[in-house]
């Protein structure tokens, strides 16, 4: 009712002084959109700050994210409405008044996706950010995840807008489903990489950095890349592994970057002879073991005579340290190594090594005389 109150009085008022009603009219409608312009951006100035003042990744990102989207959206909307003032609003161009709402309705969606986007990209850098401090969130996860979010609000915005334009979209959809169906069987390596990828991005049984190796495949190494396509493996000897990620779907794959523990598992071989030092020598290196610092007591400590091998006597030790780096774990290995080499001495007692005893009778068997040598030796 306002709204036409001042129509009229602007209508009157513009017959009084001699001009075309919608002149004032365009005026007025500048001088409004500058106005919001203008209290939209100390607005957002004032939002900004109270979000930078706070730790949430998130905040940042959807007050940002709308500067220039409502900036584009309201000046959009001043000139719509300055459209349907102008005197081509009876004629069949697209920017005479008769579409109009319609090209109001395609630019609110537009300036709507673009704000969508730029909040995406924005939790996106700020979360990548955090997480170099805090979780050690993987990039690739959350660079593919973002990238996953724009093509579907694309995809969504593009049907809507033309769907608002007065294109029938039934046709496209039907016809799109026919292509997509086509362009997936002639592209299913690719998609089933791509889904491999997204597999490993999401579920995460390894990242960028972990050592892992596949018992199924020849595949050990650090990673060094998830993409799209493929991965990339570091081997050990540093040359480069391009594995599809369509196999990591179909394996078995170890990540020991993540074990908890590393295994010690040894077998002590002594001699035959020392047989009555092997209890105490098993009962000593036991204590050993549970009285050593780096070895996890909540673990199972095993020390146990064996077997009577062909050459030795054998015990097994079998304890776990939770110590996973590799080289203060070889020295915590080497250490219990030199301490059970300490206790055979100290029994008296050696490592046994392979070796083969052959007796040798220096008597002949009575047999072994042939007739004609004893004759020979009865007539000398």
């Amino acid at each position: 009712m306002t709204l036409e109150i001042l129509s009229t009085w602007i209508d009157s008022w513009s017959v009084q002084i001699g001009v075309a009603a919608w002149i004032p009219k365009l005026v007025l409608v500048a001088a409004v959109v500058v106005l919001v312009d203008f209290i939209h951006r100390r607005l957002m100035k004032i939002l900004r700050e109270k979000a930078e003042a706070t730790s949430n990744p998130w905040d940042d990102a959807v007050i940002s994210a709308g500067g220039l989207p409502v900036t584009a959206l309201i000046w959009f909307l001043g000139a719509s409405i300055a459209l349907q003032l102008l005197p081509l609003q009876d004629t069949e161009s697209w920017f005479g008044g008769a579409n109009t709402p319609q090209l109001r309705r395609a630019g609110i969606i537009l300036a709507l996706a673009w704000y969508l986007l730029r909040m995406v990209r924005g939790v996106e850098c700020n979360v990548l950010a955090a997480s170099e401090d805090a979780t050690q969130l993987d990039k690739a996860t959350i660079g593919i995840v973002g990238k996953i979010i724009k093509i579907i609000i694309l995809a969504g915005v593009g049907l809507v807008i033309l769907d608002q334009l007065g294109i029938k979209i039934t046709g496209l959809l039907a016809a799109g489903g026919i292509g997509g169906l086509a362009l997936a069987l002639a592209a299913k390596d690719l998609l089933a990489n791509l889904f491999g990828g997204l597999n490993i991005l999401l579920n995460q049984p390894f990242s960028v950095g972990d050592w892992i190796r596949s018992p199924e495949q020849e595949i050990e190494g650090v990673v060094e890349h998830i993409g799209w396509r493929q991965t990339t493996i570091r081997r050990f000897n540093r040359r480069p592994l391009y594995v599809p990620n369509s196999v990591f779907t179909n394996i078995a794959v170890e990540n020991p970057s993540r074990m908890s523990h590393r295994r010690i598992s040894e077998t002590i071989s002594i001699r035959h002879d020392d047989i009555g030092s092997m209890e105490a020598i098993v009962s000593d290196v036991k204590s050993m073991l549970e009285s050593h610092p780096d070895i996890d007591q909540n673990q199972s400590v095993l020390v146990y005579f064996d077997r009577f091998g062909e050459t030795s006597l054998d015990f097994n030790i079998s304890c776990f340290s939770d110590i996973t780096d590799g080289e203060r774990f070889f020295q915590i290995r080497q250490d219990i190594l030199f301490g059970i080499y300490r206790t055979v001495n100290r029994y008296g007692a050696k490592i046994a090594l392979p070796a083969s005893t052959i007796k040798i009778d220096s008597k002949p068997d009575a047999g072994d005389i042939s007739p004609g040598s004893a004759a020979k030796s009865g007539t000398t």
